[in-house]
């Protein structure tokens, strides 16, 4: 995988990505909210908890309530987590907690249950609702009726107060304090007097009707859950908690929670968005906790590595125990993302059977594939590291690539060494040469004694090319250049001078490449030392020459011979002997 680029950017936004996300969510929430794992530790708090308990997120975070709390209170918030856990219900509980500045508060706490779908792992969720004030309401009405006027008037939540009529079946408004106002966008004086049922017939499909009329039969104070509102084409989510007055009455006292039901809504689709993103994406990756311990794979790590989640999740494979990766040398690695906190990646040929023998993996399949890996670290608002991400690609094939290239290139290397051959490129546009080794080996020089691989035309005239050839050499350039066909390939033969200032020859092979307006833009060729060639073609002139210079004066000596033979066979006519050579003719090469 591009990893990079592509993938590893898909799953940055991972629940476990957006730790700083969901602690954004909660600390627009006025009420303290925490969040729980399994073993009863805090995991994520809001700013609104930490403040009501006097303490630093950092000093919470990871302890349980029996760090702070006294035993008999840990004890009561224990008992009500498991019977949430267990029951995985909504619960509403009214509780006292002692703060970290000894101050005794009376609570009350809703709890939830979320299960993470993929790993049945359980999160508690609680939002606590400071019942201090509404306790102090109701000794404060006991003691003086103007005290709780005061309170009445200037509270920031809703209070509604009802007389009881029909023996339970109906409530009157006595009282509607300003925030009430506020929110129905109603004046009380419109409403004492009237039904609640009259002005707000939705109470009855709310449920909050039975709740009044328990409270008033009982006695006994009620926190009702948080439930759906809806009146006149209007809706919203409201939370409220009842009590009984000692004339009686019922006070209500209720607040609009709509706002936090559409973070909390928005919150679980985005968990579910991000949770098919790390489970559907193309790139293997694995989520390990501080210590190395694996919490999550997706499918792709699972179909790369051969294993099943449940054979790996949990406390079952910690990365600093991989024999395989201790074996290749990989733990400083890990220490570096791990202990630092810095992004890593190395690649490496992964045996897959020995990683898992070292632990006791179950895999089905043990092979050897080469992985290009990427670590990243996760932080929380703290800058502490919570979780580290690693990424894997399979490489294998683009493994087995390379080392074919490198096979071919040295296949190529050495049929050039043999060949006394060198390759080179042109670019026309910048007029520069680009030489390989074996062009410079071809030079009797090295790219050391040169100073790089690039060179101008002309440098490389000057230093090279035989003076006298020059011209002969300017003249294919320019019909390369002229060429209008684009499979144009020119052959040349020139004297070079080797590095050392000895004189060379090289045959010169090269073709061209035309850019879509059909100029010569780059040459690639290869050239040729054929001294020893040439020198062979120089001797065998030579030897040719002394042989046609022996046979020509082979050929003149004979025909002197006949010519004096004849004149002595003429002599000899003409003193009366019979002659005494017999005379053949000799053609010479000219006359024939």
């Amino acid at each position: 995988m591009d990893i990079a680029s592509n993938d590893s950017e898909k799953y940055s936004q991972d629940k476990y990505l957006n730790v700083g996300f969901m602690n954004e969510v909660m600390d627009t929430l006025t009420d303290p909210v925490f969040v729980k794992d399994s073993d009863h530790k805090f995991i994520l708090l809001n700013d609104a908890f930490c403040k009501f308990l006097k303490l630093k997120r950092e000093d919470l975070l990871g302890k349980s309530d029996y760090d702070f709390f006294s035993k008999e209170q840990a004890d009561v918030f224990w008992k009500k987590d498991n019977e949430v856990f267990n029951s995985e219900k909504l619960d509403v509980n009214e509780e006292l907690l002692t703060d970290s500045k000894g101050d005794i508060k009376t609570i009350s706490t809703t709890k939830s249950v979320f299960i993470d779908e993929t790993t049945g792992n359980k999160i508690l969720v609680g939002i606590i609702r400071d019942m201090t004030e509404y306790k102090k309401a109701e000794h404060l009405l006991k003691d003086s009726e103007e005290q709780f006027r005061q309170m009445f008037e200037s509270i920031n939540n809703c209070m509604a107060i009802y007389e009881v009529k029909n023996d339970g079946n109906d409530f009157i408004f006595k009282d509607f304090n300003p925030a009430a106002e506020k929110l129905e966008r109603v004046k009380k004086e419109e409403l004492i007097g009237k039904s609640v049922l009259e002005v707000f017939p939705g109470v009855k499909k709310l449920g909050l009707l039975e709740v009044f009329a328990r409270v008033w039969k009982t006695g006994k104070s009620e926190v009702y859950p948080v439930a759906l509102y809806e009146h006149d084409k209007l809706s919203s989510w409201r939370e409220n908690y009842v009590y009984k007055l000692p004339n009686g009455n019922i006070v209500a006292i209720y607040n609009d929670v709509t706002e936090l039901k559409k973070l909390n809504e928005e919150f679980r689709k985005q968990k579910i968005f991000f949770e098919q993103m790390f489970m559907q994406s193309s790139t293997s990756t694995q989520i390990l906790d501080k210590d190395g311990w694996c919490e999550r794979i997706n499918h792709k790590l699972s179909e790369l590595f051969c294993v099943l989640p449940e054979d790996i999740e949990g406390k079952k494979y910690n990365i600093f125990n991989d024999g395989e990766l201790k074996k290749k040398g990989i733990i400083p690695y890990l220490e570096q993302a791990f202990d630092k906190g810095e992004a890593v990646e190395w690649e490496m040929l992964f045996d897959i059977g020995n990683a898992a023998e070292s632990q006791n993996i179950k895999v089905s399949e043990k092979k050897e594939r080469w992985f290009y890996n990427k670590a990243y670290p996760l932080f929380d608002e703290n800058n502490q590291l919570t979780h580290v991400i690693i990424q894997h690609i399979d490489i294998t094939e683009r493994k087995k690539t390379e080392e074919e290239l490198k096979n071919k290139e040295a296949q190529l290397s050495n049929a050039l060494k043999v060949g006394l051959l060198g390759s080179w490129e042109y670019d026309f546009i910048k007029d520069v040469f680009t030489f390989s080794d074996s062009f410079y080996a071809l030079l009797h020089t090295t790219v050391e004694k040169i100073g790089g691989y690039t060179m101008s035309s002309a440098d490389y005239a000057k230093r090279f090319v035989y003076p006298e050839d020059a011209a002969l050499v300017g003249a294919e350039i320019k019909k390369s250049v002229e060429t209008t066909d684009p499979n144009y390939v020119c052959r040349l033969e020139h004297r070079i001078i080797y590095a050392d200032g000895k004189i060379g020859h090289i045959k010169v092979l090269f073709s061209i490449i035309k850019d879509n307006q059909g100029r010569t833009v780059k040459s690639y060729g290869v050239n040729q030392n054929i001294t020893e060639r040439k020198k062979a073609e120089i001797a065998m002139q030579e030897k040719n020459q002394e042989s046609e210079k022996f046979n020509s004066f082979a050929i003149d000596r004979e025909l002197k011979m006949i010519e004096l033979k004849k004149e002595i066979n003429e002599l000899m006519k003409r003193v009366g002997e019979k002659p005494k050579y017999i005379v053949e003719s000799v053609e010479s090469d000219e006359s024939k």
